[in-house]
């Protein structure tokens, strides 16, 4: 294995999340085309798109189109932060303009929806709308009917996937490692020198064998990454794999994620797994490489998109224990014009 230590460049990176999406009535999961949904809401004029949620101001912005996927939409959602008013400056000079009081900071999250496989993929951003906030804006656009009770809800995907998978599959292309680094460690590994811990030893004889990683360091974590070419049918060393797996002790706290891409041998898809969060939201990193320190919507949604084909394996069995309970409905009618308790409030002076 050559290069393990050389230091690699700190760079931003993205969690995203996944969720099944449904139209409810009565409590009922509906069959309705959550597309049509979406479509219908960016048609309306913005400032009926501006909406009090909670205690926020959230909208939808424009929506993105990849023209490779009509099936799927980026959706780029804000969280305006009326009250916040940080200053502007440059490291060149001591001068600081305040922001104007007609400017907003605008928190965005990103959303790509999937009509396939009713799956919608959530950029996490601490300061902006979470998942529930998303559910309630929707939901505020459906007419109320007395006796009638619809809701938008995103349901998160559990990661049911594991060891076992991995065992059966006859192709595993993409291996990535991340171990996390003490003081302590952190400064051997800036002196050239191997870790001195008997886990991460072992772990790393096993990877010995592979070759040459890919590597990276950040203040808190060793990456490693395995792949193999571009033939489709390509796969890394099987049996040293599952080698790997078994001698790792997951429940550890120094291993961070252990992700695997493999071939789910049922549904012959490709799919993304880390064996850390069995049981857990599915959840996958992105950007982790990316020098684009702030990606727009558009971007991060391209991103998921061009991922997506790896995810293929979780989601296609999510979708089908998703479906099974689904009743038929009519179409709600969508009111374009804000309920009085989404209307948005004065600023104060």
């Amino acid at each position: 294995m050559t290069n393990l230590w050389v230091k690699g460049v700190i760079a931003l990176s993205k969690t995203i999340n996944f969720y099944n999406v449904a139209i409810f009535k009565d409590n009922q999961k509906t069959d309705l085309e959550f597309l049509r949904f979406i479509d219908e809401v960016a048609m309306f004029p913005w400032d009926h798109r501006v909406r009090r949620i909670g205690e926020n101001i959230a909208a939808m912005f424009p929506l993105h189109f990849n023209d490779s996927h009509r099936e799927k939409r980026i959706i780029p959602f804000g969280k305006f932060r009326r009250n916040y008013k940080p200053f502007l400056g440059s490291v060149g000079t001591s001068d600081l303009r305040a922001i104007q009081n007609n400017i907003d900071i605008v928190e965005l999250v990103t959303m790509v929806y999937d009509q396939r496989y009713r799956t919608a993929v959530l950029d996490y951003n601490m300061q902006g709308l979470k998942s529930k906030n998303i559910e309630e804006y929707f939901t505020s656009f459906i007419h109320r009917i007395e006796g009638s009770e619809w809701e938008i809800k995103l349901i998160p995907i559990i990661s049911r996937r594991g060891q076992e998978d991995i065992e059966r599959t006859m192709q595993i292309r993409y291996l990535e490692i991340k171990l996390k680094l003490d003081r302590y460690n952190q400064n051997i590994i800036d002196q050239g020198v191997r870790i001195n811990n008997p886990g991460h030893q072992l772990i790393l004889d096993v990877l010995d064998r592979f070759g040459t990683a890919n590597t990276s360091i950040d203040a808190k974590n060793l990456k490693l990454e395995f792949n193999v070419g571009q033939g489709r049918e390509a796969t890394m060393n099987l049996e040293t794999i599952k080698q790997l797996i078994n001698i790792l002790n997951l429940d550890n706290d120094y291993i961070d994620s252990v992700k695997v891409k493999y071939r789910d041998t049922n549904t012959r898809k490709l799919d993304t797994i880390d064996l850390k969060d069995i049981g857990k939201q599915f959840k996958d990193k992105i950007l982790e490489n990316d020098d684009n320190n702030n990606p727009a919507s558009e971007y991060i949604g391209n991103t998921v998109v061009g991922l997506y084909q790896g995810y293929e394996g979780t989601l296609s069995q999510s979708y089908r224990e998703f479906i099974a309970d689904m009743v038929t409905s009519d179409f709600p009618r969508l009111v374009s014009e804000p309920r009085e308790a989404n209307r948005i409030p004065p600023e104060r002076e």
